[in-house]
């Protein structure tokens, strides 16, 4: 009788190993099927030893081995074990946590990983940058997946979003690509993991099915490098570009990022140029000027100034840029950065923002569950417009910023002949349902008012290139509260030169250095700029962001302190005020800032595992 120690596949798994009995000796990095909590789960054996070598263990136990090990699989190939240590320690994460992320789908759909000692390695270990628009990138791709195919290897593609594998198995449709992705259930994703198994064609994935064990895989493609998406949404929260590359590493496999322009941290030289866009841009200055009053002199006669033009979400020359382009039988992507109608209301009487109990600004609506009405970010708080200030007691309350549905009314009350699309792609969920808002989109005279989310979806089902498409309100993406917000900017006013013929950006920062990126991508301003700003404050590339957030009670919150502390132990941190969640929970953040080349650190790593479950640990975060 044998005692082995196995890492269950398993995200509500403790933290370490759990201990079972086996009558067979089993070696380390071995598959078994195990029992934890009523549930037959695979995992890994890390150890075993005879029951006499751990008689002295077993006699100060505080449990009873009653569980057996019912069955041995296969063996896990050393590259993917190394692959995934390293992956676990990167995000402060369990081994046996950080496997059930990555083979999560493949355990879901019940298939065994028995297979993966057949794997194979590849020619080497190499990365390749593909920093170009989508159509040259595309290129690059397909010769990258013809030389696989001379030598009877897989690609794989990893995309971040459902949307995007429509887009990409039409552009290879001549290869007959393989699509994993959520879009797909039941049998036809188990037989389709199968076929993944033993392709050696191309494969093309989301996130979450990205490490479906291809047993001979030649080139591993991470596109739009720069996407939100490859962040996982659960716990562990892995970010799936990381795990990607180390698996080409451990597996010897070529690997190309893709995107225009990449993160910085991807980029081989931080403050390079990128070659030039495929559609012209024009940056339209939204200022304006403050006519001075000029006191009469006495006699003289008072000349009345003709009145600016009203403030508008699109303005004048936008929409004469738009008709032009309508009465030519054109096509234009309008775009928003946010849903509803405003993203604020202010009291005209005392310029204080509506909120909510918890100080969470409120938008507006005018599609509320009963019309008009104020609203949370997340839908949870739902109030009447009928409302006073909160501070003065004023009714006059006056919706501010640039929302899709104030868009929307601009460019029906301004174009009634036109034919207007507004697509929600937040909402969106299959190609059946994009192709049925996007009805009628090729047609002449059209207008797609959208926000950032529906792009994805309009590369995927809209074959035509728009005529013109415009950003409201580019300001609004450089005032967003994350970190990347100027990359982020730059990088979609860049994907829009590839789906329009000309690109137009209305601003009231024309001078800055990430509008004239996407006016001139071949220019290096930008990229020097923002790899200054990023050494100085030891942001990535030049350092490491660790964010722990704990999201509980007042009370849970000021006992979690000191184990997060002791955690940190001697390194620096900041403490982020509490925000409140609900009227019981509120959530405490933890940021650390470590220098280049400390991350990952072992002992660091270990203690921040360690922390309890309500506490989220998460590297390089976009927001805190």
């Amino acid at each position: 009788m044998y005692v082995v120690e196995v890492i269950p596949f398993s995200r509500t798994a403790p933290p370490g190993t759990l201990s079972y009995r086996s009558r067979d000796a089993l070696a380390e990095g071995t598959i078994v099927e195990v029992s934890l909590r009523r549930r037959i789960v695979q995992g890994l054996v890390v150890s075993c030893q005879s029951v006499a070598e751990a008689k002295a263990v077993l006699k100060n136990a505080t449990f009873m081995l009653t569980k057996t090990v019912p069955h041995a699989s296969s063996v896990l190939p050393e590259s993917l074990r190394s692959a995934a240590e390293g992956i676990a320690q990167l995000h402060a994460a369990t081994l046996g946590s950080a496997l059930a992320s990555l083979f999560g789908e493949h355990i879901r759909s019940d298939l065994s990983l028995a297979d993966t000692i057949e794997m194979k390695h590849g020619t080497g270990f190499s990365i390749d940058t593909v920093e170009m628009p989508l159509e040259a990138r595309a290129a690059r791709y397909r010769a990258i997946v013809e030389a696989n195919a001379v030598h009877a290897v897989a690609t794989l593609i990893v995309v971040p979003t459902i949307a995007e594998t429509e887009y990409w198995k039409q552009e290879f449709a001549d290869k007959k690509p393989l699509v994993l992705s959520g879009a797909i259930t039941g049998r036809r994703r188990e037989a389709a993991l199968q076929a993944a198994v033993s392709s050696t064609g191309l494969v093309i994935a989301t996130p979450l099915f990205s490490w479906t064990p291809i047993l001979t895989l030649g080139s591993i493609i991470i596109e739009r490098t720069g996407a939100g998406s490859y962040r996982s949404p659960k716990r562990p929260y892995l970010d799936f570009r990381i795990a990607l590359t180390e698996l080409a590493r451990s597996r010897s496999l070529q690997l190309a990022y893709g995107d225009y322009p990449l993160p910085l941290e991807y980029r081989t030289y931080t403050e390079a140029p990128l070659v030039a866009a495929p559609s012209s841009v024009s940056i339209l200055d939204l200022r304006r000027e403050k006519i001075e009053e000029v006191k009469p002199k006495p006699g003289e006669a008072v000349v009345l100034e003709t009145e600016q033009e009203a403030w508008a979400a699109v303005p004048k020359l936008m929409r004469e840029e738009i008709a032009n382009v309508l009465n030519d039988g054109g096509r234009a992507l309008v775009l928003a950065v946010r849903k509803g109608y405003a993203p604020s209301v202010i009291c005209r009487d005392c310029g204080t923002a509506r909120t909510d109990e918890f100080g969470n600004v409120l938008t507006f609506t005018k599609e509320g569950p009963h019309g008009r009405a104020f609203r949370s970010v997340d839908g949870r708080v739902i109030e009447s417009t009928n409302v006073l200030c909160a501070i003065c007691g004023s009714w006059n309350l006056m919706p501010l910023g640039v929302g899709v549905e104030r868009v929307e009314e601009e460019m029906r009350s301004a174009f009634p002949d036109a034919r207007i699309i507004r697509f929600d792609g937040d909402t969106v969920r299959t190609i059946a349902m994009a192709k049925k808002a996007l009805e009628g989109a090729g047609e002449p005279n059209t207008i797609v008012i959208g926000t950032e989310g529906a792009l994805p979806w309009l590369l995927a089902v809209h074959a035509h290139q728009f005529n013109l498409a415009v950003v409201a309100s580019a300001d609004s993406l450089l005032a967003l509260p994350f970190w990347r917000a100027r990359e982020r900017f730059v990088r979609l006013g860049l994907l829009l030169t590839s789906m329009a013929n000309r690109v137009l950006l209305g601003t009231r920062l024309p001078e800055d250095a990430a509008a004239n990126a996407i006016e001139h991508p071949e220019t290096t301003g930008f990229f020097k700029e923002e790899s200054g700003l990023r050494k100085a404050l030891g942001y990535p590339p030049f350092g490491t962001l660790i964010a722990l957030q704990a999201e509980a009670t007042r009370t849970q919150l000021d006992a979690l302190d000191t184990p997060i502390r002791e955690a940190i132990a001697a390194y620096a941190f900041t403490i982020l005020p509490d925000r409140s969640l609900t009227r019981t929970q509120a959530r405490r953040s933890y940021v650390l800032r470590l220098p280049e080349g400390v991350w990952p650190e072992q002992e660091l790593s270990s203690r921040l595992h360690a922390l309890p479950p309500s506490v989220r640990v998460l590297i390089d975060p976009e927001a805190f």
